[in-house]
């Protein structure tokens, strides 16, 4: 495949971009891919998590991920019809000890900000990982509490959308069809004093 920044692209080439067909396809494959335990890891590039050192750790530790809540379900009134969004957000939390403390949207954005500052030698790493991903079932409720705030805030929109049109008409439910995914688990641990 040839891929090229910009226009003009020759014949059977592709354009990097969301609306080309090769991109479309290629996106939605590595998405999918990633959320398919059936199938043979080699085929899943996007199946992906992390452990790193950073400054932002101070004690305590971070997991943060990408939980996918919405795969919601909206329907309107008169006639069923049924479309499925999908929203990507990170979120994160603090472990010290078995405590967990969620951070707000404005500590997850200032964590991704950070520049990781170290690797984290392979056997911890798989510890650590470990660790963090033993704790979804745990996290499960608060990711479910996330996926059913945007299902209510996806109705929102509708109707705003809606209203400012002046198009009135059907009224739209929308549930999260459960379970939230989770994609690209990073564990964040703090830096090693030297002094």
């Amino acid at each position: 495949m040839h891929f090229h920044d910009s226009f003009p692209v020759p014949i059977g080439h592709s354009v990097l971009a969301r609306t080309d067909p090769t991109v479309e396809a290629l996106s939605r494959y590595v998405l999918d891919a990633a959320l398919d335990a059936d199938l043979d890891p080699i085929l899943r590039p996007a199946r992906r998590a992390g452990v790193m050192r950073s400054a932002c750790g101070k004690a305590s530790h971070h997991s943060a991920g990408r939980p996918v809540p919405p795969r919601d379900h909206a329907a309107g009134s008169r006639a069923t019809i049924t479309q499925v969004a999908e929203d990507a957000q990170f979120v994160a939390f603090t472990t010290t000890g078995d405590d967990l403390a969620w951070l707000t949207t404005e500590q997850v954005d200032a964590l991704l900000t950070v520049p990781a500052t170290g690797n984290v030698a392979d056997t911890l790493a798989r510890t650590q990982l470990d660790r963090a991903l033993g704790r979804l079932d745990v996290v499960g409720d608060h990711l479910q509490a996330i996926g059913v705030e945007r299902a209510d805030a996806i109705v929102a929109d509708h109707r705003a959308v809606r209203s400012a049109s002046r198009a009135g008409g059907r009224a739209v439910t929308a549930e999260l069809l459960p379970p939230p995914d989770v994609l690209g688990p990073v564990r964040i641990l703090p830096e090693i004093s030297t002094s």
